[in-house]
């Protein structure tokens, strides 16, 4: 579907064409390699550090996605900016909007597990029937492509049957939830910009008690009853899901339909999109400081490794399009999908034990090797042997 400009590049070089068949391959893995395991840890500042309602999270993040997106277009100058490509970026940002109530909800395990295939499901639907404009793809093996999918929605319903300890992990350096450290739960200074004087003792207590987490560091899904908690924490992940297998559908689409429109993966539409992250973002955060009547709730602490995750995954995400270059798509798909959900599935069992008890991971395994199967199928049916 797209051309592959990276074996061009090494035809044209001196490069004999038996060092090209194996450097072009291995790029690629290396890329997938690297570009799963942040993508499996996407989510961990979320869980390590407090991020409150997650806005002023987003916010950071989209600084770091933005920088490298910044630096791929200073590699990629030639390259022509699409406004309809900012879509793309907006459509994942709002996406985003779910990660925090996510995780605080149903936790990261059982989170990204669901949204994952849901992101998988999105994406093959507009691929397959054509959806947005979209060229139509006709797998070769239709029986063994509506297979894998059906696996891809049974591991879904596997993954909705985890019960995940979603408590809370204490932040680097904090002893007891009953005495946070600055910044941490109480992200105003308890100063009246306007008088210079300080809030009296009662408003302060508002903001920084001493016996109890604040409101400021809970959110809606925190109030919510166990059950509750998990069928809106188990919606908005298929919903987010749904937004997050549109993300690069504009790029697609310009592809396909403008003409002199670059074929380089989607390596040229990275900026773009990035752009388009940030002012959906910007936008947000301006609706959100309204209706906080212009008293945001603002998370220090969460500043360096919201602007981290935004690097890990603007860092992936182009690293995805170079493997799309530099291995086929029915090789690169089930791979860039499915790994980061067995790697973030690891990572909240052994490091956060969200998800405990014999019941529950035999059925987080099951899950995983029926997504495991249904992304293969996928990919076969492409090329079937």
């Amino acid at each position: 579907m797209f051309s592959n400009t990276t074996t061009v590049s090494y035809n044209d070089t001196t490069l004999n064409p038996s060092t090209n068949d194996v450097i072009a391959p291995l790029w690629g893995y290396i890329s997938a390699a690297v570009a799963v395991i942040f993508l499996g840890n996407i989510v961990v500042p979320v869980k390590r550090f407090e991020t409150g309602d997650g806005i002023y999270f987003q916010l950071m993040f989209c600084h770091g996605a933005l920088l490298v997106g910044t630096i791929i277009q200073q590699f990629r100058s030639e390259a022509t900016f699409y406004p309809i490509v900012m879509l793309g970026g907006v459509v994942w940002i709002t996406a985003n909007l779910f990660l925090v109530p996510i995780v605080k909800a149903v936790g990261m395990a059982q989170g990204m597990c669901v949204w994952g295939i849901c992101n998988m499901l999105s994406g093959w639907a507009t691929g397959r029937f054509g959806l947005f404009g979209i060229q139509k793809e006709v797998p070769d093996s239709i029986p063994l492509n509506y297979s894998g999918v059906l696996f891809c929605i049974l591991s879904a319903v596997i993954f909705s049957f985890l019960k995940p300890d979603i408590r809370k992990v204490k932040e680097p350096g904090e002893t007891t939830p009953s005495s946070p450290s600055a910044g941490q739960y109480n992200t105003f200074d308890p100063i009246n910009t306007l008088t210079s004087a300080r809030i009296p003792t009662e408003e302060c207590m508002l903001l920084s008690p001493a016996n109890k987490r604040t409101e400021e560091g809970l959110i809606f899904v925190d109030k919510l009853p166990p059950t509750k908690k998990k069928i809106l924490g188990i919606t908005m992940s298929v919903i987010s899901g749904a937004l997050y297998g549109q993300t690069y559908t504009p790029s697609l689409y310009v592809q396909q339909t403008y003409n002199h429109s670059s074929q380089f993966g989607r390596m040229d539409y990275a900026f773009a999109t990035m752009c388009g992250l940030f002012l959906g973002n910007t936008f947000y955060f301006c609706v959100y400081c309204v209706v906080m009547g212009n008293i945001p709730r603002i998370y220090p602490r969460a500043s360096l490794p919201g602007i981290l995750t935004g690097l890990m995954w603007g860092t992936a995400s182009s690293l995805w399009f170079l493997v799309n270059d530099t291995l086929s798509e029915s090789v690169s798909f089930p791979i860039m999908t499915t790994v980061p959900i067995v790697i973030n599935a690891i990572v909240g069992v052994v490091f956060f034990r969200e998800i405990k008890g014999r019941r529950n991971l035999c059925l987080l395994l099951l899950g995983i090797a029926v997504t495991g199967a249904g992304a293969v199928m996928c990919a076969l049916s492409k090329h079937p042997v």
